[in-house]
């Protein structure tokens, strides 16, 4: 037997003896000439399955690899994604209340506009409300002066009227 094999590395070898392999297929070679067949020789083809199996077994880890690496690289895409959308705007909004919710209760207190369009609708709403709230607080010290004025006011005619009385 002779015939051309592959080594290793891929280069064309003659090979002297049957390579192993668990499935092999003959075809008898010839040509036409004039209508005339002439024989070329014989054809066969030595299949190992196992070599098959090997190959595809790391195909298919390779491939597995690729996926996990490119499945971490979306997730992180997604989580910072996330977190400039989502995270950072409530957080903002968190800020804000706490601000008005401490000691000094500020109501000065604004969110930057939204840059997403669920967020936009959140921050002017906030800021809105934020902004008719120190109106009313605005309101509620100007009559609570004018009370205080007033009240004043009668305290010092009642101790005018008092002293008026007591002469």
């Amino acid at each position: 037997l002779a015939g051309m094999g592959r080594d290793a590395q891929g280069k064309g070898v003659e090979i002297q003896k049957a390579p192993a392999g668990d499935i092999s297929r003959s075809v008898d070679l010839s040509f036409m000439d004039n209508g005339k067949s002439h024989a070329l020789g014989k054809l066969t083809l030595y299949i190992s399955t196992s070599a098959i199996a090997a190959a595809l077994r790391t195909d298919l880890i390779r491939q597995g690899l690729q996926i996990v690496v490119l499945d971490a690289v979306l997730l992180l895409a997604l989580a910072l994604s996330l977190r400039k959308v989502v995270v950072q705007p409530l957080e903002a909004i968190g800020m804000a209340f706490g601000q008005i919710n401490s000691s000094e209760a500020s109501l000065s207190s604004r969110l930057p506009p939204g840059t997403s369009r669920e967020f936009v609708g959140i921050t002017d709403g906030f800021n809105r409300f934020v902004e008719r709230l120190e109106q009313v607080v605005r309101t509620v010290r100007v009559h609570a002066d004018s009370v205080a004025t007033a009240s004043a006011q009668i305290a010092q005619g009642n101790q005018d009227l008092s002293s008026r009385t007591e002469q």
